[in-house]
């Protein structure tokens, strides 16, 4: 019985060590994704500052961290890719994307696409009771499975549904080589 207790406890020991492991790493991806300097100076600001007066301490940190990365971070668009006839087709939720605010690029076996959901009004925040939507820039880059003649890719917007309908190029299979005498 005492066996079974030991070994319960290491199992709880290795998940939480995992969980703060986990944490550790998030916490590194935030500070990899500042611009150069930002994660020094909120840093140095958890760790030193002992302000006389709370709120304006939260005030000003609030502050930095609006101007520093919190409007650099892009949102990640969801996508469904699949094959349908000969085609590859991506399709993407964009409600409340304008056409004029999104840019569909491919290159070298690569489809980005980019845009920027723009809020619709200005509430402050302590006005939400929940808020999950992704509002501001996003981008999503997916390598194609096969080659594409992009000569041939269309893309349409339906009911805040992005469709890009990427034609695969169709190579011979085995082509015979000539080969010449020089």
């Amino acid at each position: 019985m005492v066996f079974k207790n030991k070994e319960k406890n290491k199992i709880q020991d290795k998940s939480v060590l995992d969980l703060l492991e986990i944490e550790k790493q998030e916490e590194h991806h935030l500070y990899d994704m500042m611009p150069e300097g930002s994660a020094e100076k909120i840093g140095f600001l958890l760790d030193n500052v002992q302000p006389n007066n709370p709120q304006a301490f939260a005030d000003d940190f609030q502050n930095l961290l609006d101007n520093t990365y919190i409007n650099e971070i892009e949102g990640e668009l969801s996508l469904d890719v699949y094959e349908e006839a000969g085609n590859i087709v991506v399709q993407a939720p964009l409600a409340g994307v304008a056409l004029e605010d999104l840019d569909i690029n491919f290159s070298q076996g690569v489809l980005t696409i980019k845009g920027d959901r723009k809020v619709s009004n200005e509430l402050k925040e302590d006005k939400y009771y929940i808020k999950e939507c992704f509002w501001g820039k996003f981008s999503r880059s997916i390598l194609l499975p096969d080659d594409i003649d992009s000569a041939k890719i269309k893309a349409h917007l339906k009911n805040g549904i992005l469709t890009v309908v990427l034609p695969k190029l169709e190579l011979p299979n085995n082509v015979s080589i000539e080969i010449k005498k020089l």
